[in-house]
Formats: structure tokens, sequence, C-alpha cells
């Protein structure tokens, strides 16, 4: 009949990873969910693999969670993460840690704190390091007995971002 039998097509290697777009502002500490996409060169899907992925964010290290994603079923993956410090211009990106190594970088968007949860009392000497658990960095200083100083309180939210309105009274 002249015709060849049907020929499948299967796609190149895996070259890099699609990540969905993330809407902002997120606000931090809800969980938002995205999807990955093991891709080829050419944006096809490489549904062999079903690995997983190291996933980091520019806001810096224990600043979002999970931090491995996956296993990827059919080369993608779908799930929840949650951000814990408040930023602009943030934007995550993945790795599958192979050499070469297959990354991934999503849109950059906007990071805001949650809702009045607590007080940061800051003592001279220590600094406010939002995102990170205990909210802040450094050790409080020696002060003179009968001389004054300055102590900072700050309204933050759970992951001690500073929250810049609140009806709590």
């Amino acid at each position: 009949n002249g015709q060849s039998p049907p020929i499948a097509i299967l796609p190149r290697n895996l070259d890099h990873f699609l990540i969905s777009q993330i809407d902002g502002p997120v606000i931090a500490g809800t969980p938002v969910t995205i999807t990955l996409q093991a891709v080829t060169t050419t944006h096809d899907l490489v549904k062999s693999f079903v690995g997983t992925v190291n996933l980091s964010v520019s806001t810096g290290e224990g600043t979002v969670s999970p931090i491995i994603l996956g296993p990827f079923d059919e080369g993608a993956w779908s799930g929840e993460i949650v951000f814990t410090k408040a930023a602009n211009d943030v934007s995550i990106s993945v790795d599958d840690g192979a050499t070469p190594v297959h990354s991934g970088l999503s849109n950059p968007f906007i990071v805001t704190p949650g809702s009045f949860e607590k007080l940061q009392v800051l003592l001279p000497g220590e600094h406010p390091q939002p995102g990170l658990i205990p909210g802040k960095i450094g050790s409080p200083t020696y002060q003179q007995t009968g001389s004054q100083f300055e102590v900072i309180v700050r309204a933050v939210d759970n992951y001690w971002n500073l929250v810049s309105q609140t009806d709590d009274s």
C-alpha cells in the first residue's frame, strides 16, 4: 500500500524545567499551588522524568517549604509551597542536581506579610530577620544600669514580617 507503519516520535533529553505563572501578591504563610514540567529545548514534555527537584527562593534559605519537590509523574509535578519572608521581586528556582544540572526559574512576584499575630521586641544588638525563626539575629548588648537605651517593638505576622497596619488593639 506504500505506507509505512506509524512512527512514535519521542521527546529528546531533558533540558530544563518550566514553572507555572505565580500570580501575586502572595501572602506569607498561605499555600500557593504551582506546576512544574520537565521539558526539552523545544518545550516538549519529558514524560520519562519521574525524579525530584530542589527548590530555592531568592529571599534566602529557609524562607520556602518544602525544599524537595516530587516525585514527578510523567514529567510533571503539581503541589503547594509556602513562602515565609515578605519581599518584592521574589522568584523561585528548581534544579535536579544532575551533571549537567537542569534548572528552571519562575516569574518575579511579590510576597506580602500575613496578618498581625504578635509583637516582636528588639533590644540593642538585635536586628530583625523576617521569615526565619526566631525572627531576629544578634545578641542583646550589655546596658549600663540607670542609663536609657532604645527598645524597638514591631507588629509582625507569624513569620516575623513587619505588618504596617493592623486593626487589632
